[in-house]
């Protein structure tokens, strides 16, 4: 039992901190983490999104 609230907990807590997250900081880090990012990669990542 009590394993299991530790896993859930684990999922939570990030969960947590990124929603708190404004989402503009969001968009910023996110676009940091694009240009790192090959052509080909950030290809399929827009295309999760749409």
């Amino acid at each position: 039992m009590s394993k299991t609230k530790k896993q859930i907990n684990l999922v939570e807590e990030p969960y947590v901190e990124t929603y708190q997250i404004p989402l503009e900081q969001k968009v910023m880090q996110f676009l940091r983490i694009a240009e790192t990012l090959p052509p080909t990669k950030l290809k399929e990542i827009v295309e999760k999104l749409e």
